[in-house]
């Protein structure tokens, strides 16, 4: 009645404001729940492995730590003494690698002013430098192969770069041998053939083929049957070859020839170790299907006869 005379007089009572919602203070979110939230923010922008690396690092060696505690408790020291704890492998340095990662959009986002993950050299690869290998341990290699099939595909990574997993998500009809070509446009994965390559799941290359790698594919395709979307490396059962059968095959192989520290992925080394003498670090990152610098310079040896042949020039160009 009284709301009802105060509209009729022209007085109205001012609507009442909505509740605000309590906000989180600033630092107290969990370090889990914005570790959480900060990857699923990021998941459309990382391949499927990664994400589900970072899921694991997460669950496995950050949140027993941290999950528990607020952002602003976190300190230096229970940083290093987690660390510390820690054995000095690769799965250390990834997790303090995204533990650094986390806590620096942290002060980004204004929840803390500083990252208390300080330790210098943390996420810095300490490992044994690889053995290097050269064109002659690959020619050794498919001279003692009697596997036509291996035959093809390691002379495909060593003479593309691709990644193994890029060569196992071929078709049959991603050949293009009137334009001596491949087209990267797959890789399979552990969790099975996923669009793209590793760095981004529309990225896609087209791969020029050097003459013994397009003569090996060239082989393989006139001797074997398939349609244009069947895989282009099979197992012995007719379906798509997985990983482990690959490197199956390649461990007995290699261990023929007392090759047991060669990788497949030192393959991709050696190609792009040569390509890299006559091409620009944008070629080498087109041709590497890299987006990250920092990762093509991983790849990239230079050798003593390289270093002499650039001073050779160097001095020729003064004379």
């Amino acid at each position: 009645m009284k709301a009802q005379l105060r509209h009729e007089m022209g007085i109205e009572t001012p609507a009442p404001e909505p509740k605000r919602l309590a906000e989180t203070p600033r630092g107290h979110v969990k370090f889990q729940k914005f570790a959480e939230d900060l990857l699923a923010a990021r998941k459309p922008a990382l391949a499927r492995s990664t994400h589900h690396m970072y899921l694991w690092l997460l669950s496995k060696h950050l949140v027993p730590a941290f999950g528990h505690r607020r952002l602003i408790d976190i300190s230096p020291g229970m940083v290093r003494a987690w660390f510390a704890s820690m054995p000095d492998n690769i799965a250390r340095r990834n997790a303090y690698s995204l533990l650094g990662a986390t806590l620096r959009q942290a002060v980004d986002d204004g929840e803390i002013d500083r990252s208390p993950a300080r330790i210098r050299g943390g996420a810095k690869d300490t490992s044994k430098p690889r053995p290097t290998f050269h064109k002659a341990d690959v020619s050794m290699l498919l001279m003692m192969n009697t596997d036509r099939q291996l035959g093809m595909m390691i002379t495909l990574l060593h003479g593309t770069g691709m990644r193994a997993g890029e060569l196992l998500g071929l078709n049959r009809g991603d050949i293009d041998l009137d334009n001596s070509t491949v087209t990267v446009s797959r890789h399979l994965t552990v969790h099975g053939l996923q669009k793209g390559t590793k760095s981004h799941p529309d990225a896609l290359r087209v791969l020029t083929l050097p003459q013994a790698s397009l003569d090996a594919v060239r082989a393989h395709l006139s001797t074997t049957q398939g349609e244009f979307d069947d895989p282009l490396c099979r197992d012995a059962r007719g379906g798509r070859m997985s990983y482990h059968t690959l490197n199956r095959h390649w461990v007995r192989l290699r261990a023929s020839v007392g090759l047991d520290d060669l990788n497949l992925h030192d393959l991709r080394h050696l190609h792009l170790t040569e390509y890299a003498r006559f091409a620009s670090l944008k070629d080498v990152q087109a041709r590497a299907g890299q987006t990250d610098v920092r990762s093509t310079l991983r790849y990239l040896h230079t050798s003593l006869d390289r270093d002499r042949e650039i001073i050779a020039a160097m001095e020729a160009a003064q004379q």
